[in-house]
């Protein structure tokens, strides 16, 4: 009798020894995984009447004050991020400024003014440059390698180049085209080593070659101008003034906007905006106004308006993106009276997403703080990685559900992932993988794991799909909450294929009720501390209904109706750049047409080609269908590892909208490549089976890039015969990762009838 009852509890102490050790394997792989470096963007604002510079943090939109010199002027950053040049066109002390026909005294030793440095790891004044060739120093610009930083001096008519390893200045070019300077920028391309200087007096711009200090050639921009941004690549400037003039660097051409495209009166500071992977741009112009001129890279013009109350009368001065990000700040320098809280405010700074062109607004929104003081000109850094953008996304199974990093939680945007972080995140989910594989062998009691080396080397392969999928966050719109599409035969896993067809003259016909909460969310609580939800629950009934043609034909229709709570109508937020109208909605879904073809037929496997057809049949105004008719086909096959358990996997492509790929590099109406692997474990003591899968997607033109692009989900279900022919199951999931229609969590109940 005791040799019996050991030889029970060594079996399950075997068993349990396996789970636990796959549970350890979790454990460690998300303990050893590195989180990601930190990283931290802050935006500068030059506070004119009160001779400091404002730091905003741009996740917490915390402010500290940093004293400067007097008046501080248009700033720049290194383009490390690590120091901000700050030129003050005053000497401290100095209570006015004397007429530019010289009235006053100007100190020759030290200059007319100074130059700071800001450290923007600590938001200190760690230098203040003084030197004879400062005459009230209006702008700064540093160049692409962070070597030298040049100073316009606004009275004189010269240019102070300051050496930043020492932040002495070495040179001083003097040249007649210059003449009472306002901007200055400077080329981001190395290969095109020009610095412009734009001249408000003569309304022209100066163009020095930027290695040999050498005059190049003076370009005429029309009246009143005061600066100049050049786009990421360097073929354009484009100057700011009474018009709005753009340049080409190559042959220093321009390009005048017509009709009322020209009306940029009084236009200030600029800022140029590029998506990530995008070889188009934006420039954003800040007119003095309450709203900004936004010019596109095919010279069309869009405008942001902000929102303003009672007494409220916004004159945007400056405006800048953070590197990295779509986050945009613009500066309101004129004051106001603050009906909400009864003060008296002396400007603020407004957010915006520059890729939607739409004000960001929410709790702390706009920003005001007592530090600012006729804000003006403004500059962005990160230092590190770049931190969120506002992006499509959700919170998924993973935030903060196992480990520091991974799909699980999502890399979020933050940048490349080191080999560290790579084989930490490829072990925690090989661990995951495993875990049903484990749960099987506990269960069944087998003595081997259902599983050869093949499966392993698969598996192996999927986990680092998984990981390379989280690499990224792209920060743009696409749309598409209702990707959840159930087989129509009911054969397969859930929403996972199988080949097997119906008999000839077979009927499979099913209703699937579903629902999902945040399949579709805008912004980041923890990097931004707002979120807009786009769809915040949705509930889909789905009609289905399979025909078998012929052995080896079978039609399949799912006819979907849906039903969202608090969804946002993103078709007005995103025209009129409003909050946007919040509604339930009843509608149609996007009907499904497909028809299987099997093709190979063996003892345990089979493999059949699908083509599907969607229809543009949902409600596009609230982001739950694409608005667009989309095609493609996937391979579905299956595999019976064991006599208990089944695979299926499926793979194919969709195309959805125009065939010809736009030029804003996202590759969003390029194909989209589908997968999904299911299986299905029958039960050892009855008919019923467990079902499961993950399924997910990815952009053809960037596969596995971006986690938005790149939606994954895991779903579960418990299946059962309830009567001859009458099938129920019931089950549910999440989003593995961010992506697009991977909701927080997914509830399912679905009965189905065979005849």
């Amino acid at each position: 009798m005791k040799g019996r009852t050991w030889v029970v509890w060594g079996s399950w102490g075997k068993r349990i020894a396996s789970s636990v050790a796959l549970a350890i394997a979790i454990v460690m792989a998300g303990a050893f995984c590195p989180a990601p470096a930190a990283a931290g963007s802050t935006v500068y604002v030059s506070n004119v009447d009160s001779d400091s510079v404002s730091a905003i943090d741009s996740e917490t939109h915390s402010v500290v004050e940093i004293p400067v010199g007097n008046e501080p002027g248009n700033l720049a950053a290194t383009p490390d991020g690590k120091h901000v040049y700050v030129p003050n066109r005053y000497p401290t002390g100095t209570p006015e400024a004397p007429s530019r026909a010289g009235v006053g005294v100007r100190a020759s030793s030290t200059g007319y003014g100074n130059v700071s440095v800001i450290d923007t790891a600590t938001n200190t004044v760690v230098a203040t440059i003084e030197d004879s060739s400062f005459d009230e120093p209006y702008a700064v610009a540093v160049k692409p390698d962070g070597s030298e930083a040049w100073v316009v001096n606004n009275f004189s008519g010269t240019v102070s180049i300051i050496d930043t390893s020492t932040n002495t200045v070495s040179e001083t070019i003097v040249n007649e085209c210059i003449s009472y300077p306002e901007g200055i920028a400077i080329n981001p391309n190395t290969a095109i080593p020009q610095a412009y200087v734009v001249n408000s007096e003569t309304s022209t711009v100066c163009v020095f070659n930027t290695s040999t200090r050498e005059y190049v050639d003076t370009v005429d921009v029309g009246s009143g101008p005061h600066y100049a941004a050049v786009t990421p690549d360097g073929g354009a400037v484009y100057v700011s003034g009474d018009y709005v003039v753009k340049i080409d660097t190559s042959d220093l051409s321009t390009t005048w906007f017509d009709g009322e495209d020209a009306d940029y009166a009084y236009g200030r500071n600029m800022a140029v905006y590029s998506g990530v992977g995008s070889t188009d741009y934006k420039v954003y112009v800040a007119p003095q106004d309450n709203f900004l001129y936004v010019i596109l890279s095919d010279d069309t013009v869009d405008t942001i308006n902000f929102s303003y109350g009672e007494g409220e009368y916004p004159s945007l001065y400056g405006v800048a993106i953070v590197p990295g990000t779509n986050f945009g700040f613009a500066t309101d320098e004129n004051g106001f009276y603050d009906y909400q809280t009864g003060i008296y405010r002396n400007g603020r700074v407004f957010v915006f997403d520059a890729e939607l062109e739409t004000e960001i607004t929410g709790t702390g929104l706009p920003i005001m703080d007592d530090s600012f003081n006729t804000p003006r000109a403004i500059t962005a850094v990160t230092v590190g990685s770049a931190p969120t953008a506002l992006d499509l996304q959700n919170n998924g199974l993973g935030a903060g559900w196992i480990g520091s990093c991974g799909m699980v939680v999502g890399r979020d945007g933050k940048g490349p992932m080191s080999a560290g972080e790579s084989a930490g995140m490829i072990a925690l989910y090989f661990a995951l993988l495993l875990l049903p594989v484990g749960i099987l062998k506990l269960v069944h009691g087998r003595k081997r794991l259902p599983l050869e080396k093949a499966g392993i080397v698969a598996l192996f392969i999927v986990a680092s799909m998984l990981v390379a999928s989280s690499a990224h966050a792209e920060r743009i719109v696409a749309p598409k909450a209702q990707r959840f599409h159930p087989t129509t035969d009911g054969q397969g896993a859930l929403t996972v294929d199988t080949d097997q067809p119906l008999c000839p003259g077979q009927f499979n016909v099913g209703l699937t009720l579903s629902g999902a909460k945040k399949p579709l969310d805008m912004g980041d609580i923890r990097e931004l501390k707002i979120e807009k939800v786009v769809v915040d629950e949705l509930y889909t009934a789905d009609l289905t209904v399979a025909y078998g043609l012929t052995p080896d034909i079978t039609l399949g229709l799912d006819v979907p109706y849906d039903y969202s709570r608090d969804n946002l109508n993103y078709a007005d937020f995103r025209r009129n750049g409003a909050p946007g109208v919040r509604d339930d909605v009843f509608h149609l879904g996007d009907i499904r047409l497909n028809a299987k073809f099997r093709v190979i037929e063996g003892n345990g496997y089979g493999l059949a080609l699908i083509p599907f057809a969607n229809f543009a049949t949902g409600d596009r105004d609230y982001l739950l269908s694409e608005g667009k008719f989309g095609f493609g086909m996937k391979a579905a096959g299956h595999f019976d590892v064991a006599k208990p358990l089944t695979l299926y996997a499926n793979l194919g492509a969709e195309h959805i909208g125009d065939i010809a790929t736009p030029s804003s590099g996202a590759g969003y109406y390029t194909p989209w490549i589908q997968y999904g692997v299911g299986a299905k474990y029958l039960l050892p003591w009855r008919k019923d089976s467990i079902v499961a899968e993950v399924n997910g997607e990815t952009s053809w033109a960037t596969p596995y890039a971006h986690s938005t692009l790149s939606p994954l989900e895991v779903l579960a279900a418990y299946r059962a015969e309830v009567a001859p022919g009458w099938t129920l199951q019931a089950g549910g999931g999440g989003g593995l990762n961010k992506g697009m229609g991977a909701p927080q969590w997914r509830a399912i109940l679905g009965i189905a009838y065979k005849m």
